[in-house]
């Protein structure tokens, strides 16, 4: 099975019939570049893509396995949140620590910082 390919998810691709996550390979990923979305757009999908990359590192940190969407979602989040980052500087970086804030408080002060060590992280809130 062969995927879209975009500008972030270079060595994402499904392998072997394994790996095919959809927003990551699959149709869900194909750019629209008839498209542009505005500023405000772009701090929502910061938001949601820090979100995600949380989230995926988060359930490997607890349940101490990975498997192949998490292989291929982690770092694409990750990559559309540094870009988004490149692009609109401060306001994404307040945004995407925003996200972090609510992680924080979710998980607790010493369970953040845990979780921040994991990600190799100097923990809050230096992390992003």
């Amino acid at each position: 099975m062969s995927g879209i390919e975009n500008a972030d998810n270079m060595y994402l691709q499904p392998f072997a019939g394994c790996g095919f996550v959809e927003e990551v390979n699959g149709p869900g990923a194909r750019e629209v570049p008839e498209f542009t979305p505005t500023k405000a757009e772009l701090l929502v999908l910061v938001k949601h893509w820090q979100k995600t990359f949380l989230d995926s590192e988060l359930f490997i940190f607890l349940t101490k396995t990975i498997g192949s969407t998490d292989m291929r979602l982690s770092p694409f989040a990750q990559r559309r949140v540094f870009r988004i980052i490149s692009l609109l500087e401060d306001d994404a970086i307040k945004a995407v620590r925003e996200v972090n804030n609510e992680f924080c408080e979710k998980l607790g002060a010493r369970d953040w910082e845990e979780f921040c060590g994991y990600l190799g992280v100097s923990g809050w809130p230096e992390y992003m």
